[in-house]
């Protein structure tokens, strides 16, 4: 859900007065996260997971006001309204219209409560709840299903702070379901996608995770993916998703090794197995975006991408170049190759010299890596700027 104080304020009448002694518990939490020049946006501590906490306890505590095939709109303009009553979101009650999360001018929102979300997909309610934080709100995803006379817990996606103690906040931008095509009746799959709210809409952390729902036996998590430098200036949202039949399309804008391009479009499918998850093509959606993704991708998995037979003398060069934090530039454009018309070669001044990888072109993004050298082959010489043009496979 995206922040907006408008929506926030039109909810104050709705109030009922009454503060709820779940939610004085969550206010007890969240009332030091107000003290924002001692709380880091990143180490947010017990309180910050406490308040989030119970914020989901509470929740769950009034869904037993909700029954079966309930009016969730009017049920959720009923849990913000109390939110609001309670002294807990940005808009400040006793001064209506005032934002206590934008003075003086920045988004922060730590020791407040954003908006509750509560929606019906496919038998499932989906619950989506903000606590906040610096430059917007942490957003957590829940998932019930109805057993017997009662909203039964199937998904919690609250995050953890890491080893390290930092956590990674998140806005869920999507929540999407599977097609239910070659499932179980009773199992659906299901998507989230985030991006961690960014004072400066730039380059941020995304994520997103794929769990297999199971009715009366819970919750599976499938694959947990991070990106820490997507370009999130682009598209809205910052991953698109889609399911296509047992497979997941991803793509995102994340950041280029070639500060000239800026950014590229990374594109990842996934099918789901019997042996778990893997990635199948498209890998990438140009012949430079392959280049990159290989370069980047750990070799367990870029070995997969390289001929049989030039495993061993690229897997050095792979060794040398790969790296989350590479920096290279592009020699030109790429050139296709004379003797053959599905082979191309891609330029790429790396910090240790300067290669000239040649790669199976495949049009469904099926590419192949084939060789890298120090300088170019001759018989591929032709430049062709059109094989760079960026590609998407979800309409703008």
């Amino acid at each position: 859900m995206k922040f907006a104080c408008t929506a926030l304020a039109a909810l104050l009448i709705f109030g009922t007065g009454a503060e709820s002694a779940d939610l004085n518990t969550v206010k007890a939490s969240l009332m030091p996260l107000r003290e924002r020049s001692g709380v880091s946006a990143a180490r947010m501590g017990p309180e910050f997971l406490a308040a989030r906490d119970g914020l989901r306890d509470w929740i769950a505590a009034r869904l037993s006001s909700l029954p079966r095939g309930g009016d969730t709109e009017k049920f959720t303009k009923t849990l913000n309204a109390e939110i609001a009553a309670a002294d807990l979101s940005c808009v400040d009650a006793k001064a209506p219209g005032y934002n206590r999360c934008t003075s003086p001018g920045e988004l922060d929102a730590r020791g407040y409560l954003g908006l509750v979300g509560v929606d019906l997909v496919r038998d499932v309610l989906i619950v989506q709840a903000e606590t906040g934080v610096i430059c917007g709100f942490d957003e957590t995803v829940y998932a019930y299903e109805w057993v017997k006379d009662r909203w039964r817990l199937l998904l919690d996606a609250s995050q953890k702070p890491d080893a390290k103690g930092l956590y990674t906040a998140e806005q869920i931008q999507q929540v999407v379901f599977s097609n239910m095509d070659g499932m179980p009746r009773d199992e659906v799959r299901l998507v989230a996608t985030g991006a961690s709210p960014s004072c400066v809409r730039s380059f941020a952390p995304v994520h997103y995770r794929v769990w297999t729902l199971k009715r009366t036996v819970g919750a599976s998590l499938l694959t947990d993916v991070r990106e820490d430098r997507a370009y999130v200036g682009r598209r809205d949202p910052a991953i698109s998703a889609r399911f296509e039949g047992e497979s997941l399309l991803i793509e995102m804008d994340v950041a280029s090794i070639d500060p000239k391009r800026h950014s590229r479009v990374a594109v990842q499918r996934l099918l789901f197995g019997e042996k778990g998850v893997s990635r199948a093509a498209p890998f990438a959606l140009t012949p430079r975006d392959f280049v990159e993704e290989w370069l980047r991708t750990p070799w367990v998995t870029a070995s997969q991408w390289t001929q049989a037979g030039a495993r061993a003398a690229l897997e050095k060069i792979h060794a040398d170049a790969s790296g989350a934090t590479l920096r290279a530039s592009f020699s030109g454009p790429t050139q296709s190759c004379e003797k053959d018309e599905n082979v191309v070669q891609v330029g790429v001044r790396l910090p240790n010299g300067e290669r000239f990888f040649r790669l199976k072109n495949d049009g469904a993004g099926a590419y192949e890596m084939r060789s890298a050298d120090s300088a170019p082959t001759p018989g591929c010489a032709r430049p062709d700027s059109g094989l760079d043009t960026a590609r998407s496979l979800f309409s703008k």
